[in-house]
């Protein structure tokens, strides 16, 4: 019991599991006591959790907790006591560490004997590769659905399913690149360096400067005396395990032995996200500590610059022709050796003290550096714990050894990494096994109506490379793995987890940003899912845009679906497109119905601009939905020309394919002839599972909007929308008809559009990063609409009706993860800034605000269908929905809106491809709603019916423009709203300088009229203003306070670098670009008055 102090404010505080059959409603309650600085807790506790807190000046001290649950929700009774709530929460956060669950299937039901969708037997050349295994076989007779889309996906992909693998089966781990590939069996790692170009950054390596970990005959022996190809070069998924190998977090591959006989069996590597090591276990049968068959090998394509050095003091000479026995040395701690040509520094560690000799050789296809283990130290296998299982481990030291290497070299100044080896050497005991695996925890509110954060769980299975087992609590915390900076920044405190100092010594730069090592072998990752999903913005549409977007609806409420696509005829991805498009439309009637019905207490509407409108009859509402629901529902109840199927070898739901006929709007093939599965270019490959989320999520929308309206249609058709849901977020293995969150990478925490159509040598890609973002809105849209409708339905029991509901918040939740995490990637990876208040990611000769594709290995300025700028802003900003506000920041969109425009004006088609919709989206962002709502009044038509603007409607179009956030107007120069008015000082001469009062006239305003009526160049008017009579109020936008000094025009020894004409073709401020002329040009192109200090 507590300390009760009569006068003391008591807060209760309660934790409920929600969706379990196996513990009570409310777990514990705690009961918090406080007075002055002293709070003490009350507790209760049933057999199913436990939970202790001890509440105190310091705030708290410690919390212990055991039990299940699949999220918990907070309760208090006195909202005032934040101080003491907030403690609570940081409880509730610590318990959550531990707790995590897998997420319940959305169903299990069979799509073909349950849903009655149609199977399809795909062509083999495009079945599962025998890379997975017995798994190759297809669901259909494993019951294990494959991934498609996932970042190691070329590790299984052979050219026309045919073939052996090679070099561009390869993986980007970050920091290493892995392939198969090198001189013996094997995995073989590359260090990497990414290069920045001006619209390009790629991962690059030399391939013959890897290192290869694997297995192969005794190099040391006569030829005569040993069998060569003991050990299979191609390898498979490790289908031995009693679990499938595979994860968001990394792949376990197996190399079996070609020789029965032979008391070597198999090789098996787990390959993971952010491994410092490559680790390789050996599996021998009545080896006694002798290796026969196969030698467990380090190799190279390069001989060593000195003999390599066992235990930090020992040479060990290694065979060869001039020296043709060398010597075997005895191993208790590493192996050191450095290559000349790369200037690599490597390290091997092994699990049991070894006895090693190394070959270095000039004979064709052998390696010309090979190292060796022979035999454990001892045959007393009982004191060495050697049970026949025995590992490798490699990891780069330094790539900079002498000052060689120009890549990572700087000054050809060698690198100290005496620390980092140290690093390396202290934690190669523990290596992440093949049982990694990621699971969530949502912290809900009492309502369930999904709280404001989830737990994002990284297990990496860590394990002892002495005995093969998996590491206890105490031991996790010497795993080391890369963390990336947005996993640094929302790492919840775990007695598992503390970081290694972000320095030179553990730290990388990647493709992704800066990856510093962490130790532990347990994450908890805490993602703010900042807010409810909605169908309406966070504000309504300005008053005066009213008018405007009534006439609109009037318009576009009487629009209709083509007649082929009403019946299901054509591509899923325009099709969906469409379908959401009207959603949208119905979506903004309701909305400003409902803002129109809003009445004051004198019974006078709310907004006046509603009392000379007039919106569609409730008849006409009625039949434009009628329209929706039956176009919409054409495409998932199985009667669609173009019918969605199961594929029953991959797993998931594939369009049939429609070869249009364009004279008679028909399809030219019927099921069962699905050209989809043989044309990769056919719908955009998704027969091939590209861009599922791109095509589902469209069609989701549309039946999440439907069943918003009509509730008794959503719960009828429940388990059929949730196939084009299950196809693309099922969130639990449970569910065998589909892979587990198709296209998401955890680790990264974006999705893959890319799926098995090529084998890509920068393996999976996403372009439209922004239709990600919407398909998962959709997803949790249908899940929020689903439990009211399942909530209020009368005519299903209670049970049923519960467990639907819970579903229902189940997908709601999912929805809100998957949403959060992509828009979070968006905005690190795709939205980019030139600020110095954003953290760059990619190397500062990478120039543009965006990129237009990511890869794994690879960042690109351009789209699958151009490389004009604007078409790479553009794929980045559509659709518009409200969770664009979200995804599109304020300073970014100020960033981005003169690029844009600027391309924009320059081309022939951008507003009349519809892509000038999205410039005039930013602009309203930036400030300048009614000069959109202007722009967008004048489209005629058709421009909605084009490959920009097919997806858009002058209503939502409208109703965007209208429902941005209100913020400090960006100051455009008169008659070039492309030219942002910065006097040069992009950091300094800000909105807010530029809006101060300046004796009567703002600073822009008096910088404006000086550009517009004294015929001045920007830079002149800057220094009238802000640099003579109103320094005062402008200092901010002076050119001469915030550029570099400038050289004296007459020193002939500081002349401009030549600029081209078209560089400097600005003639107001003459900005160069870095990579051409790396100055300031203040007087013309080679004409002097240059600054020495790059801009």
């Amino acid at each position: 019991m507590a300390n009760h102090d009569e006068t003391g404010n008591k807060t209760t505080y309660g934790a409920v599991v929600l969706n379990t059959k196996s513990a009570p409603d409310r777990i514990f309650t705690t009961d918090i006591i406080h007075r002055n600085h002293e709070c003490i807790s009350k507790i209760w506790t049933s057999r199913y959790f436990t939970v202790s807190l001890f509440v105190g000046l310091l705030g708290l001290i410690s919390i212990c907790a055991s039990g299940r649950f699949s999220s918990l929700v907070l309760k208090t009774n006195n909202v005032e006591n934040v101080g003491i709530e907030d403690t609570i929460y940081h409880a509730l956060d610590i318990t959550a560490l531990g707790q995590s669950n897998s997420p319940q299937a959305f169903s299990k039901l069979d799509p073909v004997s349950d849903i009655q969708l149609h199977p399809f037997d795909r062509p083999k050349i495009s079945r599962p590769s025998e890379l997975f295994g017995k798994y190759h076989h297809g669901q259909v007779n494993t019951k294990q659905p494959l991934p498609t889309n996932q970042w190691y996906e070329n590790m299984f992909l052979l050219t026309d399913g045919a073939g052996d693998p090679n070099e561009r089966n390869r993986v980007y781990t970050i920091p290493y690149v892995v392939d198969t590939v090198g001189p013996i069996p094997g995995i073989r790692l590359f260090e990497t360096r990414v290069l920045g170009m001006d619209k390009i950054v790629q991962v690059t390596y030399v391939n013959f400067h890897g290192l290869t970990l694997g297995a192969t005959h005794n190099l040391a022996a006569k030829a005569q005396d040993t069998r060569r190809d003991i050990v299979k070069q191609t390898y498979t998924l490790d289908d031995d395990k009693s679990y499938v190998p595979m994860s968001p977090l990394g792949i376990t591959l197996k190399w079996k032995s070609t020789d029965t006989s032979s008391s070597f069996d198999k090789m098996t590597s787990s390959i993971v996200r952010g491994m410092p090591y490559g680790s390789m276990r050996y599996q021998y049968n009545n080896a006694n500590g002798v290796f026969q068959g196969a030698l467990p090998t380090v190799a190279a394509e390069l001989p060593t610059h000195f003999p390599p050095v066992v235990d930090s003091n020992t040479k060990l000479i290694c065979s060869s022709a001039d020296n043709e026995e060398g010597n075997e040395e005895l191993v208790t701690e590493s192996v050191t050796f450095s290559f000349k040509e790369s200037d690599y520094t490597w390290a091997v560690f092994y699990s049991h003290p070894v006895y090693v000799r190394c070959v270095e050789s000039e004979v064709l296809d052998t390696p010309r550096f090979a190292l060796q283990a022979n035999r454990v130290a001892s045959q007393n296998t009982s004191d060495l714990n050697f049970d026949d299982v025995f590992i490798s481990r490699i990891a780069l030291l330094n790539n900079c050894t002498h000052g060689a290497n120009p890549s990572h070299c700087t000054g050809a100044k060698a690198h100290d990494r005496s620390e980092f080896s140290t690093l390396i050497h202290k934690h190669a005991h523990v290596y992440p096994g093949p049982n990694t695996k990621t699971d969530f925890t949502f912290l809900s509110d009492e309502e369930g109506t999904g709280g404001a954060y989830s737990y994002l769980h990284f297990d990496w299975d860590a394990r002892h490379i002495s005995n093969d087992t998996t590491c206890h609590t105490t031991d996790d915390a010497d795993l080391l793995i890369y963390a990336l900076p947005h996993h640094r920044e929302t790492f919840l405190t775990h007695p598992t987890l503390s970081p290694v100092l972000e320095d030179t010594t553990s730290c990388r730069s990647t493709l992704h940003g800066r990856a510093c090592l962490v130790e532990g072998s347990n994450w908890v990752v805490k993602e703010d899912l900042d807010g409810q999903p909605s169908f309406s913005a966070p504000r309504p549409p300005m008053a005066k845009a009213i008018p405007h977007l009534a006439d609109a609806i009037n318009k576009d409420i009487n629009y209709r679906v083509s007649k082929h696509f009403q019946r299901g005829a054509g591509d899923t991805y325009f099709s969906g497109k469409v379908l959401a498009k009207f959603s949208r439309i119905l979506l903004v009637t309701e909305e400003l119905t409902n803002m129109c019905s809003e009445i004051d207490e004198e019974r006078n509407k709310v907004y006046e601009e509603c009392n000379n409108v007039t919106l569609p009859s409730d008849e006409v509402f009625g039949q434009a939905l009628d329209h929706l629901r039956s176009s919409t529902e054409i495409w998932i109840n199985g009667t669609a020309d173009t019918p969605f199927v199961y594929d029953t070898q991959w797993g998931g739901l594939v369009s049939c394919g429609c070869l249009f006929n364009d004279t008679s709007q028909k399809c030219n093939n019927v099921f069962p002839d699905c050209p989809a599965f043989s044309d990769k270019g056919l719908d955009f490959g998704h027969g091939f599972y590209n861009d599922h989320h791109y095509h589902q999520g469209y069609h989701i929308y549309a039946a999440a909007t439907v069943a918003h309206f009509d509730p008794a249609w959503g719960t009828k058709h429940f388990e059929e929308v949730l196939l084009l849901i299950r196809d693309i977020a099922n969130p639990s293995p449970d569910d065998v008809y589909f892979p587990t969150y198709r296209m998401k990478d955890w680790y990264l925490g974006n999705s893959w559009a890319g799926g098995i159509g090529a084998l890509f040598p920068n393996g999976r890609n996403q372009e439209s990063v922004s239709e990600a973002i919407a398909a998962y809105e959709a997803v949790s849209l249908f899940g929020q609409v689903m439990v009211e409708a399942w909530e209020q339905d009368p005519n299903t029991s209670s049970v049923t009706k519960n467990e639907n509901a819970a579903k229902a918040r189940n997908i709601r939740d999912i929805g809100r993860l998957l949403t959060a995490t992509e828009l979070r990637s968006a905005d690190r990876y795709w939205h980019l800034s030139h600020s110095k208040k954003k953290e760059r990611v990619y190397p500062e000769q990478y120039t543009p605000l965006v990129v237009g594709m990511l890869w794994n290995m690879m960042a690109q300025f351009q789209t699958w269908f151009g490389n004009a700028p604007h078409l790479a802003y553009g794929i980045q900003l559509l659709p518009l929905t409200p969770v664009a506000e979200k995804r599109d920041k304020i300073e970014w969109a100020k960033e981005l809106y003169p690029s844009f425009a600027k391309s924009c004006r320059s081309s022939s088609d951008c507003d009349a491809q519809g892509w000038g919709i999205l410039q005039h989206a930013i602009l309203a962002t930036v400030g300048h709603a009614d000069k959109a709502i202007q722009y967008a009044e004048k489209l005629p038509k058709e421009v909605f019916e084009t490959a920009g603007g097919n997806g858009h409607s002058l209503t939502n179009t409208i109703w965007y423009y209208a429902t941005r956030p209100k913020t400090e107007p960006l100051i455009l120069v008169p008659e070039q709203d492309d030219q942002i008015l910065d006097c040069g000082c992009p950091d300094t001469c800000t909105t807010t300088v530029l809006n101060s009062q300046a004796v009567g006239y703002t600073c822009g305003e008096r910088i404006q009229w000086l550009i517009q009526n004294d015929g001045k160049s920007e830079r002149e008017a800057c220094e009238n203003v802000a640099g003579g009579g109103f320094a005062d109020d402008c200092s901010g936008c002076d050119p001469h306070q915030c550029a570099a000094p400038l050289v004296s025009p007459t020193d002939e020894n500081q002349q401009c670098p030549i600029c081209s004409d078209d560089i400097c073709e600005d003639t107001q401020l003459n900005k160069c670009p870095v990579q051409d002329a790396p100055f300031l040009c203040t007087e013309g192109a080679s004409s002097g008055g240059c600054s020495p200090i790059p801009w």
